[in-house]
């Protein structure tokens, strides 16, 4: 994924949460896990950067949910006792596919759990209709 597609997923994303009124982080990171762009909306708490980036590592290494892993107690358990303290096991991000092949992920945090996984199928969504 370019910086070009994370920037549409962002500001997909950025349309949603303004409508539900909520400022939030929203992280995309590519198929490697590595970040390829994020944004901080004015008023969202800093704390949520590093959470929606976590929520994003988990829905890419996973090739799920990060909400579907949360609720799979043996893979948050194994991974909770090797640390890994950059993963965030919450409702949030969703994994983007582009031809069929995994191509990264969007975290978001700044709301409810159900907010942030709305807001995080909203911005997936508009990467989603670019490979049909």
């Amino acid at each position: 994924m370019d910086h070009h597609e994370a920037f549409a997923v962002i500001n997909a994303g950025i349309a949603e949460a303004t409508k539900l009124g909520v400022p939030m982080s929203i992280a995309v990171v590519d198929a490697r896990t590595d970040l390829v762009a994020q944004v901080r909306m004015d008023g969202a708490y800093r704390l949520t950067v590093d959470i929606a980036r976590g929520k994003a590592l988990v829905s890419t290494i996973f090739l799920r949910s990060s909400g579907a892993v949360a609720d799979d107690n043996s893979v948050t358990r194994r991974l909770n006792a090797l640390n890994q303290d950059q993963l965030v096991f919450e409702k949030g991000a969703v994994p983007i596919f582009a031809d069929g092949a995994p191509a990264g992920a969007v975290g978001v945090s700044g709301g409810t759990p159900e907010m942030d996984e709305q807001v995080a199928e909203a911005a997936a969504a508009v990467k989603k209709g670019t490979d049909e």
